[in-house]
């Protein structure tokens, strides 16, 4: 039940609630002149009663008796208010809680004692079913459909579920910015919406970015919606079930809503036309940065539509890619749910097993500049997990700097991979491999594997869900999160974990922990070895290392073959493995040979197995920080080695991991 003593929201009441006529009030007002299609033909429905649907909509009836339109209050049944049960009278209580009467005979709900309880029905929302049920199912259900130009909060035009799901949930102005006043509750709407979790104003509303300094200086105020699209509240949410799985996904960072984070650092529609020239362009970011470019990346991939694709990679141009033209007062969009399902069901987007393209322009990204270097990895096929690779997998490429045909005499810029590149990690598809290095996984690694047929009892969506959402039983966890922290101790919360791995969450987590820092500590080695020995000086800020010659004194090469690329490597290498905290875990003994290999080519131009000579001179002479859990990461056994045959693990490439 909403608390009224507490609710400051609006209530808009339109014409009336049951969608019949909502159809007739709509034409005297609010809607177009043409009518939506089977208007005519479905204004002679009558209501038949909440029974006769649930009868044989059994499953739908079990998911909706958990929810609040079903007055269930965390997931138990609950009487309210008996005063709000009853027929449909005009500024009543039960013009919202109880619209069609159902609380005086429902049976699917039940009493409460002898209290009946108010309830949102099937036909409150379907409108009247007889046309339906006469046919034995296959009739027409009077849904509203179509769109209108409302004048109750502006002139905008919106869909008929933003109509029907307004008239009780907190309606919206024009501006998308502040509420109108309520007839029933006498409210004065309000500039900043504020409301309970039962309205909608606190989240549903959205201001413009401001891009005056080129980066956005507000946070994301709410979801940008599209007050016209036909479907515009069950993209996210599904009135059958409760909103838990909505309220995780607000909490997750697909939900951020910083100003300077993934979703609203740039206005990701500005194009060179409209935005300052190739640096201002920001198109080719939209396939990851918007819920709209997103969806039409995925399904363009899993259409097989490769021309639709490669169109929306390269930024443009609209109308046919990408999705979004330029909007000097563009509203970011975080990943909202219609970004990676289908429907309101979980309907997976699927863009199929995922071949990334990595393009070094010159002078890093974003740019107009000619690409000259370009290489495609082939990611495998990873079932529902297909759904994270495109975004997960990084823009650039160390594999990509191999094919560089550049002069590097001179002064080249940085080639950054950008951010969470997990899938990249896990599948080994962007980290700068040494030439004569092995990178074979070895035979225990199984983390690749989850979620699929040969690492039974994880799942069959993939390693992304299987590892980060799995939730066996429930739904799908949309905190994203696979661990937890106390204090700063990390807890393990994904059940698969310990389909392999022994010890309690907490204890397991120690663990984890223990490898989590000595990978950050090995991250120092490698960033202090780049700084002392090469000059190349790690920043915070992008590009992260300044534009420089990554020739070694005294080369020659311009190819860059003998010590350049080999430079860019390491460097890249950092820059990719500092931005993707996760990596020990998605393949920790690759992500330590990658680290291993780029310490023995910096530390002395030589690809030498020096790493244990490195660090111990290091650090005897000048201890730091990062000491011990550097060597402990890297070498076997914490130390340089100097005691006979090497230990299990390091054979043939020495103390190499």
């Amino acid at each position: 039940m909403i608390d009224h003593k507490r609710h400051r929201g609006v209530f808009v009441f339109l014409a009336l609630f049951a969608a019949v006529t909502l159809l007739g009030a709509c034409g005297n007002s609010n809607k177009k002149s043409t009518s939506p299609a089977g208007a005519v033909s479905l204004n002679a429905a009558t209501a038949v009663g909440i029974n006769v649907c649930t009868t044989c909509h059994t499953v739908a009836t079990t998911d909706w008796l958990t929810t609040k339109h079903a007055n269930a209050v965390d997931g138990t049944n609950s009487a309210g208010s008996p005063t709000l049960g009853g027929n449909y009278i005009p500024g009543s209580c039960g013009q919202c809680h109880d619209p069609n009467g159902d609380s005086a005979y429902i049976i699917a709900a039940g009493y409460i004692g002898s209290v009946a309880r108010p309830v949102v029905g099937c036909e409150a929302c379907h409108g009247p079913g007889s046309l339906h049920a006469n046919s034995g199912g296959a009739g027409a259900i009077s849904l509203l459909s179509g769109t209108y130009a409302s004048t109750s909060i502006g002139s905008t035009t919106v869909s008929g579920q933003f109509i029907m799901c307004t008239n009780c949930h907190e309606l919206l102005d024009s501006s998308g910015t502040a509420t109108v006043t309520s007839p029933v509750h006498g409210l004065a709407s309000v500039v900043t919406p504020t409301g309970t979790q039962y309205t909608i104003t606190d989240t549903h509303f959205a201001t413009a970015g401001d891009w005056s300094t080129g980066q956005n200086s507000n946070d994301v105020s709410g979801y940008a919606m599209n007050f016209a699209d036909d479907r515009v509240c069950v993209n996210c949410h599904n009135p059958h079930k409760p909103a838990d799985i909505n309220r995780e996904w607000a909490r997750s960072l697909h939900a951020d809503k910083a100003a300077l984070n993934a979703w609203a650092h740039y206005n990701w529609t500005c194009d060179a036309a409209n935005c300052g020239g190739a640096n201002g362009d920001r198109t080719t970011c939209q396939r990851c940065h918007t819920t709209t470019g997103f969806a039409a990346y995925a399904d363009a991939l899993g259409s097989g539509n490769v021309s639709l694709a490669a169109a929306i990679f390269a930024g443009g141009p609209p109308p046919l890619a990408p999705p979004l033209a330029y909007n000097a007062n563009f509203k970011p969009e975080m990943l909202e749910c219609k970004g990676c399902h289908v429907n309101n069901r979980g309907g997976l987007r699927n863009p199929r097993a995922y071949k990334a393209s990595y393009q070094i322009p010159v002078g890093g990204f974003p740019s107009g500049s000619p690409i000259n270097a370009d290489v495609s990895y082939q990611y495998p096929d990873i079932f529902a997990s297909n759904v994270c690779m495109p975004c997960h997998t990084g823009r650039g490429s160390g594999k990509a700097i191999h094919n560089l045909k550049t002069d590097f005499s001179n002064d080249l810029g940085f080639p950054d991979g950008h951010y969470l590149t997990a899938g990249g990690t896990m599948f080994k598809g962007t980290p700068y491999e040494y030439a004569g290095r092995n990178y074979v996984d070895p035979a225990s690694y199984k983390h690749n594997q989850i979620g699929t047929p040969t690492a039974p009892n994880t799942g069959s969506n993939g390693p992304c869900i299987g590892c980060h959402m799995d939730r066996p039983g429930m739904g799908g966890n949309h905190l994203f999160e696979p661990i937890g922290t106390n204090t700063r101790t990390i807890i393990v919360s994904s059940e698969i974990c310990f389909n392999c791995h022994a010890g309690s969450s907490i204890d397991f987590g120690t663990v984890v922990q223990n490898e989590k820092d000595n990978f950050e500590f090995a991250l120092e080695a490698l960033e202090t070895q780049l700084d002392l020995v090469s000059g190349f000086t790690f920043t915070t800020n992008y590009p992260y290392f300044s534009t420089v010659k990554w020739l070694s004194a005294g080369d020659s090469d311009t190819t860059g073959n003998t010590t350049g690329k080999n430079n860019l490597g390491a460097a890249f290498n950092f820059s990719l493995l500092h931005h993707e905290p996760g990596a020990y875990v998605h393949n920790s003994k690759y992500v330590k040979r990658i680290l291993y290999d780029s310490l023995d080519w910096i530390d002395d131009g030589q690809m030498n197995y020096s790493v244990g000579a490195t660090l111990s001179t290091t650090c005897t002479s000048a201890s730091q920080p990062w000491c011990t859990g550097a060597m402990k990461y890297l070498l076997p056994n914490g130390v340089l080695w100097q005691q006979g045959p090497w230990p299990n693990g390091y054979g043939i490439d020495a103390e190499r991991p």
